[in-house]
């Protein structure tokens, strides 16, 4: 099973309209309401680890959408 991170957000989102139509996929977001309809989602969030633990079991590949890197300032970071 593919795992796609950050799965709410923009990038995300088109990169699990792709991988759906070609294998079994799953959205990990911090708000599972927010997942794409008809993908199942996990809760996970980079400020828990032992709850990414348990949304990562078996899963055989983890794919994290790159997209604007922002800081908690509010600035965008150099790529």
């Amino acid at each position: 099973m593919i795992a796609i991170s950050a799965a709410s957000g923009a990038l995300g989102r088109l990169v699990i309209d792709h991988l759906r139509a070609r294998t079994d996929v799953v959205a990990v977001v911090r708000d599972p309401e927010r997942a794409r309809e008809g993908v199942p989602a996990l809760h996970g969030d980079y400020d828990d680890l032992a709850g990414l633990r348990t949304a990562f079991e078996g899963v055989d590949v983890l794919g994290r959408p790159a997209e604007t890197i922002t800081s908690r300032l509010g600035r965008n970071l150099p790529r």
